[in-house]
């Protein structure tokens, strides 16, 4: 609108001094060509009056306010100080009670008594109740809720629907049983704990000090035969015993043998002890060490050598940084040899 209106001012200029112009130039040449002069004067005054009057209109109808301007306007200065915040009010309840009351009894009976607005009514809604109870009128605005909830239910649920004409209102309340309730009768399945990632810890300590298989006569034979990691359940303190059933090579002689079980034993017992995934109590560590020996058809069997088992007390004396000068034999808790 602005662009407008200067188009129209400059019209009106240019309008005025053609005018003024045309004037002139009549009255100094009006006897050579009257009528060309006549002409351009009316035209001169026609464009000024015309842009005048255009002019005019358009300054009017700023007068009155451009309703799209100012909504525009305004919605562009909108800010959110401008705003006043009306917080929903929660409707009320059109029942009452005593919360004190919401509970059973040591059979598991009880007796709520429910005020109810004026004008409503109240009953049961049996097809989303599944506890068996009663709710009977027994004064003006006053309901009273009984039943017996199971011993084995901690609470009792009754959905109720409150009618006022064509107002309809359903509300579920809770009744309490923890006097009645028994904790032996609970059939909810207790969170297992799993040693699941405790074995994979173990197992990687074991194939970090030994590998993962044994070359027997041109075959592979795994260290690992099994890993338990059990909870220690005679002590219930959060400890854990350990056991591993692995395989070890033969050495050039019997006793070389057991010497490398030793020291293989306390190479793994270090690895776990520090192991720091490991955060549990370590009630002990039992190892079932057996030698892969080949028969004559080329079989090979594992043939049981050697069962060590060190408990806690021993695994937090041990110097795990002077392992060859360690007796396994004199400080274990169980040793057992039968290589011969």
């Amino acid at each position: 609108m602005d662009n407008l209106i200067a188009v129209f001012g400059i019209l009106v200029i240019i309008g005025f001094f053609a005018s003024i112009g045309t004037g002139i130039v009549f009255l100094v040449m009006r006897s050579k060509t009257p009528g060309f002069l006549k002409k351009g004067f009316y035209s001169s005054v026609g464009i000024f009056l015309g842009a005048l009057i255009l002019m005019l209109v358009s300054l009017y109808s700023l007068d009155g306010p451009d309703e799209k301007n100012v909504a525009s306007k305004t919605q562009s200065n909108f800010t959110p100080d401008d705003v006043t915040i009306v917080e929903a009010e929660e409707s009320p309840s059109v029942f009452s009670y005593d919360e004190s009351s919401a509970f059973a009894d040591k059979n598991g009976n009880f007796t709520l008594p429910i005020k109810v607005e004026v004008g409503y009514t109240a009953e049961i809604d049996e097809f989303d109740t599944v506890d068996e109870a009663e709710l009977k009128e027994v004064g003006t605005d006053m309901y009273e809720l009984t039943g017996s909830i199971d011993k084995g239910d901690t609470t009792g649920s009754y959905y109720i629907v409150f009618t006022k004409g064509d107002d309809t209102v359903g509300e579920r309340i809770y009744i309490d049983n923890d006097l009645a309730y028994d904790s032996k009768l609970d059939t909810s399945v207790p969170e297992v704990s799993t040693n699941d990632g405790y074995i994979l810890d173990v197992e990687m300590d074991v194939e970090e000090v030994m590998g993962e298989y044994l070359g027997v006569d041109d075959e592979e034979v795994a260290v690992l035969e099994e890993i338990q990691v059990n909870d220690n359940a005679g002590k219930n303190d959060g400890s854990k015993l350990i056991l591993i059933h692995l395989n070890t090579p033969m050495g050039l002689t019997s006793n070389k043998t057991q010497q490398k079980i030793d020291m293989q034993t306390l190479e793994i017992t270090k690895a776990i002890y520090e192991n720091p995934s490991i955060d549990f109590d370590i009630d002990s560590i039992t190892y079932f060490w057996s030698v892969p020996i080949a028969d004559k058809e080329g079989t090979i069997e594992n043939v049981f050598a050697s069962k060590i088992s060190l408990e806690r007390k021993t695994l937090d004396s041990l110097n795990y940084d002077r392992l060859k000068g360690i007796d396994v034999k004199q400080v274990s808790d169980q040793y057992q040899s039968d290589i011969k």
